[in-house]
């Protein structure tokens, strides 16, 4: 209610009720759909050292200065955010896989419930 009142000014009860939950729900689908901030990051920055791998090559062959030095830097740092990227990937995965298995759950439950509510129904006919 806290939250409501400070982020949704100028709505009462209920519509602000229904924003709130309408809030929480596309975060929580948009959560499910899109890497998180670390997994975007890392590859952007790959991305970039990449780039920047590729023009001290070239500027290298063509003999514009001597970049071997930065070269192995950028190869060094590309190779650790390498295996971070693999590992932010791996535990997004990993937590992707529990969240499914928790909305299987779930949805079994719901399925069940309404097994379980339509038994005392036909035992009446």
């Amino acid at each position: 209610a806290s939250l409501s009142a400070r982020y949704i000014s100028g709505r009462q009860l209920p519509d602000k009720a229904i924003d709130v939950l309408d809030t929480a729900c596309a975060r929580v689908a948009i959560n499910l759909t899109t890497p998180p901030r670390e997994v975007s990051h890392l590859q952007t920055r790959l991305e970039q050292r990449g780039l920047e791998i590729v023009q001290l090559e070239r500027q290298s062959r063509i003999g514009i200065g001597d970049h071997q030095a930065r070269l192995s830097e950028l190869c060094a740092e590309e190779q650790t955010e390498r295996a971070q990227l693999i590992t932010e990937e791996e535990n997004w995965q990993a937590q992707l896989r529990l969240v499914q298995a928790i909305v299987a759950l779930r949805e079994q439950l719901l399925t069940k419930d309404s097994e379980d509510d339509d038994e005392p129904v036909a035992a009446l006919r």
